[in-house]
């Protein structure tokens, strides 16, 4: 008799400690947007079921923090000395901004993503010589490994898909003096056994992560959204997991995050 009495009551405290928490953490949203707090208003409204006034503040945070992730991860990546997973990051910038632009309304938010994607296009400039229509010539390319070659001719001057450089034709001949040349000396422009060659002819060491006919397949660390590295996260979606090279011969792949 007493639980017939109560049942009801505990049912309606119930719905009441489900409600009033979701609606404050919607009501903080709505604060945080105004203060451009974007990673709270994120926070507080995923999995939400939301009005069209609210899903419209989720949408425009979520865009705005996808596109300084990969700044992030930019910065993270370069000041721990992984310049190819680094350079990955721009150019997954790239390709997040032109998703956001074919799939958002982000008339709102434009400014923002516009700041985020002039950054990345600045550095990819200055560091890598790498222009937007460069960038999207490699986000388009048609395999995970043309992608990687991609990436490696820029950082490592490496071929890239399509070229391929006949090392043993190329190789000039011993001068007879014993001049620079001869046998056992890397050819110009050929790695030798201190690194591979810079752009203007400098060698530069040859850094870990390096392409290897030796390396095992190879797995993007994962970034989480402040651009914090995860390194003993297993590989999840968005394109870095459990996709296997294609041609099976264990070259070094660097995964894009988005594609066409």
């Amino acid at each position: 008799m007493i639980f017939l009495v109560f049942a009801p009551v505990l049912a309606a405290l119930l719905v009441i400690g489900l409600v009033v928490p979701a609606d404050m953490s919607i009501k903080e949203a709505r604060t945080a947007y105004n203060n451009q707090e974007y990673d709270t208003v994120y926070t507080n409204l995923y999995g939400r079921k939301l009005s069209a006034d609210d899903q419209r503040l989720y949408d425009n945070s979520s865009c705005i923090l996808q596109m300084r992730r990969w700044e992030k991860s930019y910065q993270t990546f370069s000041g721990i000395g992984m310049p190819r997973e680094a350079l990955d990051a721009l150019i997954s910038g790239v390709a997040c901004y032109d998703y956001l632009m074919n799939h958002y309304d982000t008339a709102e938010v434009q400014a923002d993503l516009d700041m985020s994607y002039n950054n990345i296009l600045n550095i990819l400039a200055a560091q890598y010589g790498v222009t937007p229509e460069f960038a999207r010539k490699i986000i388009a390319a048609g395999t995970d490994r043309d992608y990687t070659r991609y990436i490696d001719s820029i950082i490592f001057g490496t071929p890239e898909p399509g070229k391929k450089t006949d090392t043993a034709s190329e190789a000039p001949a011993a001068p007879e003096d014993g001049l620079p040349g001869e046998p056992g000396e890397a050819p110009e422009g050929m790695p030798g056994e201190d690194g591979f060659p810079a752009p203007n002819g400098e060698m530069l060491a040859s850094p870990d992560g390096a392409p290897s006919p030796d390396d095992n397949v190879y797995y993007q660390a994962s970034v989480d959204g402040n651009g914090n590295i995860i390194p003993d996260a297993p590989p999840g979606d968005g394109g870095n997991a459990g996709n296997p090279n294609p041609d099976g011969d264990n070259e070094a792949l660097v995964y894009q995050i988005y594609s066409n």
